[in-house]
């Protein structure tokens, strides 16, 4: 209940009433208008400073004084303590109201700057900038846990190679629920690229038993691999690929067959890949690369370059590389010119660009070049431990 009015604004009637414009109310009286703006204080924020309101405040109930108190509330930022300093001019709510409002009006504020926070994380996740996206869902996450954001932190933890920490966020999201498909999937993924194999096992088993999904197979698949035994990999890979067509899954298989040394399986299995972009023509590159065939990694490496970005400066190195290895030393050259325009400073592009001069006999040239990273270098150590 109010407290008792010490004294009243409308003392006369009032025959033009003021219409909040969400609610469609008519208040008639200043104490109504407060009644309004207490309990439907969402939908009053924009109305009680308004000029209208103000106005009616001081034309309609004769009310200047207070008009003016009203109009300089406007100068306030924060929309909450605007409305707790417009219900506090008079005596019309007493203080225990007032505190009880301004608790709730802090959860909203709460909720609406874990929203804010959220979608500007799912913005940056989605455009692929998983180590800033991350801080936003820390900040968020700052107003309590919540298992979509603690599963997107992990996940861009995980891009980001943080292994151990993505699984520390994946198994607050997994206590959550603990029947999410999708969260124990990404726990057990996390859990076997920090090398906690037996755990991980653990999870996939949970997962297996709420879905038949071909993803369970291919992270089994990806647990073999990463505790060094491929050939269980590749028959997990395997019925995760006849489960269903993912390029992910052939680049996997593809990955264990050359662990085994196995250089023709290894090619044939990413002709399963429909998409022949960049990634598959890179692919290709390396493994030819592993074997040493550089001729035919500089084959597709040029595929890769005429499909992909043609100003990728580590596509340019890894082409003066595989030239070199092959002993075609101008086209190497002109390869790491190519990188080196592209971005100057890169360090394995100059890294490079001294192994072919050493590899021209350019002795001298290739002392300067190694000279000038060292000197690169230094000052790059310098500078970070005067920081």
């Amino acid at each position: 209940m109010p407290a008792e009015i010490l004294y009243c604004i409308s003392q006369s009637e009032i025959k033009t009433p003021y219409t909040f414009h969400l609610t469609n109310i008519k208040v008639y009286s200043f104490e109504e208008a407060l009644y309004h703006s207490y309990n439907y204080w969402i939908e009053s924020f924009e109305d009680f400073i308004s000029d209208e309101f103000i106005e009616w405040v001081r034309d309609v109930l004769g009310e200047k004084y207070l008009a003016s108190k009203i109009s300089n509330l406007k100068t306030i930022e924060s929309s909450s303590d605007r409305l707790l300093a417009f219900l506090s001019l008079t005596d019309y709510y007493d203080r225990a109201q007032l505190a009880a409002l301004r608790v709730e009006l802090k959860e909203w504020e709460h909720r609406l700057e874990w929203e804010r926070l959220k979608d500007m994380g799912d913005y940056l996740f989605k455009k692929g900038d998983a180590e800033k996206a991350f801080i936003y869902y820390k900040k968020a996450l700052s107003y309590g846990d919540n298992i979509k954001v603690l599963n997107n932190a992990g996940i861009c933890l995980m891009h980001t190679q943080n292994f151990a920490e993505a699984a520390a966020f994946l198994k607050r999201a997994y206590e959550i629920d603990k029947e999410n498909f999708s969260v124990l999937i990404n726990y057990a993924e996390s859990l076997i690229l920090s090398g906690n194999f037996e755990k991980a096992f653990v999870y996939l088993n949970k997962a297996g038993r709420i879905s038949d999904n071909s993803i369970v197979n291919f992270l089994y698949g990806r647990l073999c691999f990463e505790s060094n035994n491929p050939s269980e990999a590749i028959n997990y890979y395997k019925m995760a690929a006849e489960a269903e067509y993912k390029p992910e899954y052939y680049y996997s298989l593809s990955k264990a067959y050359v662990k085994l040394r196995k250089y023709k399986e290894a090619l044939d299995v990413l002709e399963n890949i429909k998409e022949k972009d960049a990634d598959f023509y890179i692919s290709q590159a390396n493994i030819h690369a592993v074997f040493t065939d550089y001729g035919a990694a500089v084959k597709s490496l040029e595929k890769a370059i005429v499909f992909g970005n043609k100003d990728n400066c580590e596509l340019w190195v890894l082409l003066a590389k595989y030239h070199r290895h092959n002993y075609e030393l101008t086209k190497a050259s002109g390869a790491i010119t190519k990188a080196l325009n592209l971005d100057k400073n890169n360090k394995r592009a100059l890294l490079e660009h001294a192994k072919i001069k050493k590899a021209q006999g350019k002795t001298r040239d290739y002392q300067l070049v190694l000279g000038d990273i060292l000197s690169a270098f230094k000052k790059d150590y310098r500078r970070i431990h005067n920081i």
